[in-house]
């Protein structure tokens, strides 16, 4: 490839970062301000979601020993599973708060914890993306 193609290339690339940055948020906030009462409450999601949060903080760690040895392929193969681990976790978190019946109690649950997370979450996605762009792994 010239060095043109590798900086249109380059080019789409950080547009591309740009544009998932800020959609994913814009999507998940306007999700977040969604209700659906038609279906019933998808209680059995919690715990799922909780096992996939547990899971990934295991692969986040054997990842982590995985790079310290020098193992690059095994660290790729689990940091790629944790990636998308977090993105199933986070369809069933929205899924579970769209059905769910606004409380007084989870308003006050999101803005001291849940928003907080959230923020973290997609603070991490400008990190995440760009550096799986780069290493060419997506």
């Amino acid at each position: 490839m010239s060095k043109i193609e590798n900086s249109s290339q380059g080019i789409r690339y950080k547009t591309l970062i740009i544009i998932v940055s800020i959609v994913i948020p814009v999507v998940v906030l306007i999700l977040f301000n969604i209700r659906i009462t038609s279906l019933p409450p998808l209680t059995f999601l919690p715990p799922i979601y909780a096992s996939i949060n547990g899971i990934t903080a295991l692969l986040l760690i054997a990842a982590f020993s995985s790079i310290k040895k020098k193992k690059i392929k095994q660290h790729e193969m689990l940091m790629k599973t944790s990636i998308f681990l977090s993105l199933v976790f986070l369809v069933m978190y929205i899924l579970y708060h769209i059905v769910l019946q606004s409380t007084k109690m989870l308003t006050q649950a999101y803005v001291l914890i849940l928003k907080p997370i959230s923020t973290k979450w997609f603070q991490n996605l400008t990190i995440i993306i760009p550096t799986l762009w780069k290493e060419k792994t997506i």
